[in-house]
């Protein structure tokens, strides 16, 4: 069974601005900081607004939908986040248990976490957020979610709770139809962060962000482009980027030539040509990070033109999966 999470409620994650990708690209005075050796230059460089650009748009504010990017610039939290290795690790919930027959997990809230609005983070706010979240457009729902609830009495269940030292009321409950080990994994998703009150409209609807991350929004014009800056409630360390910017910039080549060009201090998805013509220059650091995801193509059996095996075989073969590597992933 689960143990319970790291005590500390500050994830590894939180040490970045935004999470490594597949590629990234950073200019040198972010990469190397230049000209921050004396205290006036390091106050300068916290001052100045780093600009980040990637392939994703702002294609709504739901986080059921569109909630990627407020995640990754650290605007938003989940329940759970995870570390560098890609381990479960506190996010709003400063630890968590889960009961001996793995059907009752209790996540207990970070003490002192306000939303961006000065508003405290409640457990039926959080609550609230994961019931949303079991909506089929999510990824919650994959989990055999019984029930989501407010623990107002955490003595009631000594397996569960006895490692558990919070005020009544500031536990989340979630039961389970059947023992799910990786409903941590869920928690950490995008699609469950947890949103102010202040959020949402008369008819439910997102109608803005605020969170309870490092970062909050300043600027937001949907569906390019949004800028942040460091929340001064932030219980954690102060954030050495004090500002931000993310711009969406959909062809990979141009987000190449815009770092190049000093129109960006970090870029995110760059094309194999792109990397390979920046690694033989000094005007940027190229990044290259593993993320665990596959892409695959797949195709549809009950075709009429695809359900013969012998047709699906010969598209195998017709496949040049070495040229592939070599040509189009530069591999």
């Amino acid at each position: 069974m689960p143990a319970d999470s790291p005590d500390s409620p500050r994830s590894p994650r939180r040490r970045r601005l935004l999470g490594a990708g597949a590629v990234a690209l950073l200019s040198p005075a972010l990469a190397q900081g230049k000209g921050t050796d004396t205290d006036a230059d390091k106050r300068a460089a916290a001052d100045r607004t780093v600009r980040v650009i990637g392939p994703w748009e702002l294609s709504s504010l739901d986080p059921l939908r569109g909630g990627y990017l407020f995640a990754r610039m650290h605007v938003a939290e989940t329940l759970v986040d995870y570390d560098a290795q890609a381990r479960p690790v506190a996010g709003l919930a400063s630890r968590w248990q889960v009961s001996g027959d793995g059907l009752v997990w209790r996540f207990a809230l970070r003490q002192g976490a306000r939303f961006h609005d000065g508003s405290p983070v409640r457990a039926a706010d959080v609550v609230q957020a994961l019931r949303r979240a079991l909506h089929p457009a999510g990824v919650l729902g994959q989990a055999p979610i019984a029930a989501i609830d407010v623990a107002t009495d955490v003595a009631t269940d000594a397996a569960t709770d006895a490692a558990i030292d919070t005020e009544p009321g500031a536990v989340v409950r979630i039961r389970l139809h059947q023992p799910f080990p990786a409903l941590p994994a869920l928690l950490s998703h995008s699609s469950t962060q947890i949103l102010a009150p202040a959020s949402f409209g008369a008819d439910g609807a997102v109608r803005a962000i605020v969170g309870s991350g490092p970062y909050r929004i300043v600027t937001l014009e949907p569906p390019q482009r949004f800028s942040v800056a460091a929340f001064d409630g932030w219980q954690g360390p102060v954030p050495a980027v004090r500002r931000a910017s993310y711009l969406a910039v959909g062809r990979a080549e141009m987000r190449a030539l815009m770092a190049e060009a000093g129109q960006a201090e970090l870029a995110y998805g760059l094309d194999p040509g792109s990397v390979a013509r920046l690694r033989r220059g000094d005007a940027v650091r190229v990044l290259q990070q593993p993320i665990p995801r596959t892409t695959a193509l797949k195709l549809n059996a009950r075709h009429p033109l695809l359900a013969d095996p012998r047709a699906r075989q010969a598209l195998s073969l017709a496949l040049d999966r070495r040229g592939i590597a070599q040509a189009v992933l530069r591999e």
